[in-house]
């Protein structure tokens, strides 16, 4: 998965120089109060750079601090519209500590920058604003290169952000979430065994809240002082165009900053699979006889097709694990991502193996002429009946599944039922084509 490290270095020196201004001009600047002057990072080298890097977006008018205690406690916060955290040391003291989180809490947003969250063990407010902290059970394996992923694309942030692919940086492993915090996972990577990592996928960029404060979070940004060489993490354009979304996002509610500013493709599902959407018959929660399919990369549905109904809805991947993937025994397929719903009436249910007493009959699947996916089933006591539900995702930034049923075959004034899955309720349907809009709330206590 990773590529050699000096490759990627030399990459991202070739990349440096296609970093051009926004054409932003006729949107106002948003002022962003840099936080530094102490760090066991390279923080004289990151403060200069990161403030290069937002302000050639030209979206930001940034102001930097050395001495954050004195400037937290007397100045006027109120022009500020992002704090950018690049900083662990001293506490700032109790006047300068109670302004900075009254007014987080009022409706400024914060960015959390690698280190940053290994700050303030104790300070917790500071704690519920980092979401997860790097505490006594969490580390780190060496710089290496790895790729970072996007598991939500559901987010202005990540709609068509590039997964980030060798990046050379430090990931961190096992940090801790903090009781009460409200964040959700935006992109995670795989913390390798061979470089000294926990073996799990770790988040690696998430987005959270505190108060009426939006905050985003990334635990990427690795300089060690006196080492030149792992400036090579934040000088990577992968890395500067998250950094930038991420901090309009938090600043403003909104991301405007445009991948080819950076040098960069838009991501995009065309081509990615050699057809879209993808199926997949696989074990989920030890569940089997589920049917998984990716509709795009904004919604996966996991279809059971023992209730011929879906078990759960989420926005992401899919992590492939077990003998039939890796040849190892004992994992099973997990979703990665954020989940929209998921049917607590299957999973309290036993799973059933044989065929006997179900109350459909499943058939398989096919696609139909617009390559949309059409599962199949029957009524278990009706033989010439036929039930064909097509699953379609209701566009970017939405989690809404549109199905449509097509029913044939029953006789007269015999209907089936249809549940819906967003509420208690069940439609009776005869031979007919009915199209069901299920919408799902995507913010998990996060505005989007």
């Amino acid at each position: 998965m990773n590529r050699p490290l000096s490759l990627a270095v030399v990459t991202l020196a070739l990349v440096l120089g296609l970093l051009p201004t926004l054409a932003a001009q006729d949107q106002a600047k948003l002022r962003v109060l840099y936080v530094t002057g102490q760090n066991n990072h390279d923080w004289t080298f990151t403060s200069k750079h990161w403030r290069e890097v937002l302000e050639k977006t030209g979206r930001f008018e940034v102001t930097t601090t050395e001495q954050p205690a004195e400037f937290l406690a007397r100045e006027n916060l109120a022009p500020f519209d992002l704090f950018f955290l690049d900083y662990n040391g001293a506490r700032w003291g109790e006047a300068a500590e109670k302004r900075f989180q009254d007014a987080v809490a009022a409706g400024k947003g914060v960015f959390f920058l690698h280190a940053a969250d290994n700050a303030f063990p104790g300070w917790r407010g500071y704690e519920q604003m980092s979401c997860l902290c790097f505490r006594e059970k969490s580390g780190h394996g060496s710089f290496h290169a790895f790729d970072v992923q996007v598991v939500d694309r559901n987010h202005v942030i990540t709609r068509d952000l590039p997964h980030l692919r060798a990046h050379p940086d430090e990931l961190y492993h096992r940090l801790q979430p903090i009781p009460g915090a409200q964040f959700r996972v935006l992109l995670t990577a795989e913390s390798s065994g061979e470089s000294g990592g926990s073996g799990n996928e770790e988040p690696m960029a998430l987005i959270g809240r505190f108060g009426k404060g939006r905050i985003f979070h990334t635990t990427l940004g690795h300089v060690w002082p006196g080492q030149e060489d792992q400036r090579a993490s934040v000088l990577d354009p992968q890395l500067q165009l998250l950094v930038a979304r991420g901090a309009e996002w938090a600043a403003s509610g909104d991301c405007s900053i445009d991948c080819t500013s950076f040098g960069l493709e838009p991501f995009t599902t065309h081509g990615r699979h050699p057809r879209s959407p993808w199926v997949l018959r696989c074990v989920l929660d030890g569940r089997a006889r589920m049917i998984v399919i990716g509709l795009d990369e904004m919604m996966n549905v996991a279809w059971d097709a023992t209730h011929c109904e879906p078990y759960e809805i989420w926005g992401g991947g899919l992590k492939l694990q077990g003998a039939v993937f890796d040849a190892v025994h004992g994992p099973q397929p997990q979703i990665q991502g954020l989940p929209f719903f998921r049917n607590e009436v299957i999973a309290s249910s036993p799973v059933v193996v044989g065929g006997e007493g179900r109350r459909y009959r499943f058939l398989g699947y096919r696609f139909d002429e617009d390559g949309r996916i059409v599962l199949r089933y029957r009524p278990g006591d009706l033989p010439d009946a036929l039930i064909e539900e097509t699953l379609e995702h209701g566009g970017p930034g939405a989690a809404i599944l549109i199905r449509t049923f097509t029913i044939s075959g029953l006789p007269e004034g015999r209907k089936v039922s249809v549940s819906a899955l967003g509420a208690r309720h069940r439609y009776d349907l005869g031979n007919e084509t009915r199209r069901l809009v299920e919408s799902f709330p995507i913010e998990k206590g996060v505005q989007p």
